[in-house]
């Protein structure tokens, strides 16, 4: 039914509100021009190679163009394009993890992006989380409900995703779109979306304006399916070259030796973009990590530096990061074994020998607290750091030392002081029975 005048109104104060917030995105409006600059200009790139079909290209130029805007230079607005475009390419290669996540950012700003809801329940869906695939298709339905005016496209979507969702979930049958203050409850059925002539699969539409769609329920990873497509093309240069599997001349090896080849680049060039995406990733998480660190949220510190190792687990200042955030919690246990991993990582990093010595001096251990010092300073001699760190623990080590020796002297001069004690008399002898 269509919504009452009132809520008709409030609904349209609220997309009003909703449109102001993300208004003239990519003005200066006060905010650093070199920045905005830069960031549209790698969106502009990702946008291009996103036209172009080059999903994990573009997913990677949008992560660039994020790096370019930091979070706390009043970018909201562009991050969350940014972020909305990175997840259409992420849904396309099926990566439905990292879907999610920037799904997340994206409705941290906008609550009621639904294009940004009905991937994140599509990515669901690809996972299996049906419950929660159910529930953020519910909430595409309820805002689409609450703006009147029929579902759109995304609403279509969302609602063939909840009809999917309910078949794998019986008990999502049984919860109800929830009804938004601005609008009257839906009908218990929703209108059909208007019939419409069948049309051909149209190319790639801009990541701002394409359209997701709904995942296969047995979808291959993406790294497998590059490799099947490299298999096929070597299957057709085994035929125009009228070699069979089995041939044995020197064309045919020739023919399976570049088919090998040809997978091995496939599945480099495939762990190369996703390594330099999870780089991206890390450093953000990295960002934010050092950010809650001056500000003194250590426990938040420790959250987004773990979530760095997670990303990349082969990077020792990610380690570092964290022992320093333990430290300052005087959690040294913990500072001690994640100094290890660093070093376990890059034996050469001075900065784990210094978070392993620090780990040390904070457990009384001053001798081998000494000596990592020691260590971290044969590698890197000018650090005032290590040589502060090594002059403060030998400080204590000598006055520990002077303590212990006035402590011997002084029980040694009460020892000889004392008067020599009387033999003790023999026992008198016991009466016989």
């Amino acid at each position: 039914p269509p919504p009452a005048p009132a809520a008709a109104a409030a609904a349209a104060e609220a997309e009003k509100a909703r449109a102001a917030k993300t208004a003239a995105p990519w003005e200066p409006q006060g905010r650093d021009a070199g920045s905005l600059s830069a960031g549209k200009g790698h969106k502009d790139r990702a946008d291009d190679l996103f036209r172009k079909g080059l999903f994990e290209q573009a997913a990677e130029a949008y992560s660039e163009a994020l790096c370019a805007l930091s979070e706390d230079g009043g970018f909201e607005a562009e991050r969350a394009l940014c972020h909305g475009n990175r997840a259409a390419c992420r849904l396309q290669v099926r990566d439905y993890k990292a879907t999610i996540a920037d799904c997340d950012e994206v409705l941290c700003f906008d609550p009621d992006n639904v294009k940004a809801l009905l991937r994140r329940a599509q990515s669901c869906e690809g996972l299996e989380r049906w419950a929660r695939a159910a529930g953020d298709c519910r909430e595409v339905l309820s805002v689409e409900y609450a703006r009147g005016g029929g579902l759109s496209n995304v609403g279509v979507k969302a609602r063939e995703c909840l009809e999917r969702c309910k078949k794998q979930d019986p008990e999502q049958r049984a919860i109800p779109i929830p009804v938004r203050s601005s609008s009257p409850p839906p009908a218990s059925s929703p209108p059909a979306a208007p019939a419409v002539a069948p049309a051909a699969t149209p190319a790639p539409a801009e990541p701002k304006e394409e359209k997701s769609v709904a995942p296969p329920p047995a979808a291959e990873k993406p790294q497998k399916k590059r490799v099947q497509i490299v298999e096929e093309d070597e299957d057709e240069e085994q035929k125009e070259g009228g070699k069979g599997e089995g041939a044995k001349g020197p064309e045919g090896k020739g023919s399976a030796q570049g088919g090998e080849a040809k997978k091995e680049a496939a599945k480099k060039s495939f762990a190369d973009i996703q390594r330099s995406n999870q780089m991206v990733e890390a450093q953000q998480c990295k960002e934010r990590g050092n950010a809650a660190f001056r500000a003194g949220k250590h426990r938040n510190a420790i959250m987004h530096y773990s979530a760095a190792i997670d990303l990349i687990p082969d990077d020792a200042s990610f380690y570092t990061n964290l022992a320093a955030a333990h430290h300052a919690l005087k959690d040294f246990p913990n500072t001690l074994k994640v100094a290890q991993q660093a070093l376990r990582v890059d034996p050469s990093a001075p900065k784990g020998h210094y978070r392993k010595a620090q780990a040390l001096e904070g457990m009384g251990r001053l001798a081998d607290a000494k000596a990592a010092y020691e260590e971290g300073l044969a590698l890197l001699p000018t650090s005032e750091q290590l040589r502060a760190g090594l002059a403060a623990v030998t400080a204590r080590l000598e006055a520990q030392e002077g303590a212990e020796a006035e402590a011997l002297a002084r029980l040694k001069a009460r020892g000889s002081a004392a008067p020599a004690a009387a033999p003790p008399a023999a026992p008198a002898a016991a009466e016989p029975a």
